[in-house]
């Protein structure tokens, strides 16, 4: 079972022996999510457990710990793709893509633990597609906290000096084509 807490990540497993134990931990050094940074790992035994699958648990707030809030992370080469893919119609030319690997973390939570009803984006409900995404584990898009797109997420738009809409498949190439 993984939860998120305000003082980082607990992993709870079942382990039939100590070889076991550290062996999880080094491949969880070894296979970390891209973004992630380990500053350090603990390792304790507790009452025995007995699960019957993989779970994420529900998000704690620990008193008086701190966890450092992660940076906005530039779009990464496979949500770029995304973007210009004129296939992907969810996608295409969808300013706010992003995945486990990218997108907004600093600028838009508003509190800890980093989770979806603790940052700006949840006041947009994920659509089918990105719920389904959201929870597959073997998405990039599993539990990425900002996931949307053109169809449940923000949109952007452009406005003359009168805020009148102007028609534009790309409001920001239409911007910076303005600013020339």
């Amino acid at each position: 079972m993984v939860t998120n807490t305000t003082e980082g990540v607990t992993i709870k497993i079942n382990a039939p022996d100590k070889n076991t134990v550290e062996k999880f931990t080094s491949d969880i050094k070894l296979q970390k999510p891209y973004v992630s940074v380990i500053e350090n790992i603990r390792a304790k035994e507790v009452t025995h457990i007995d699960f019957k699958s993989f779970k994420i648990g529900k998000s704690k707030e620990t008193k008086d710990k701190f966890q450092l809030i992660s940076p906005d992370i530039a779009t990464c080469a496979l949500c770029l793709q995304d973007i210009n893919n004129k296939q992907n119609k969810r996608r295409y030319y969808y300013p706010f893509t992003n995945c486990t690997n990218c997108g907004p973390r600093f600028t838009i939570i508003q509190k800890m633990p980093y989770d979806r009803p603790n940052i700006t984006m949840h006041k947009f409900t994920l659509c089918e597609d990105c719920a389904t995404e959201y929870n597959n584990p073997f998405d990039r898009r599993f539990h990425a906290q900002p996931n949307a797109c053109n169809k449940c997420g923000p949109k952007l738009l452009l406005v003359d000096k009168h805020g009148k809409k102007i028609d534009s498949k790309s409001p920001i190439i239409s911007a910076a084509k303005l600013l020339r």
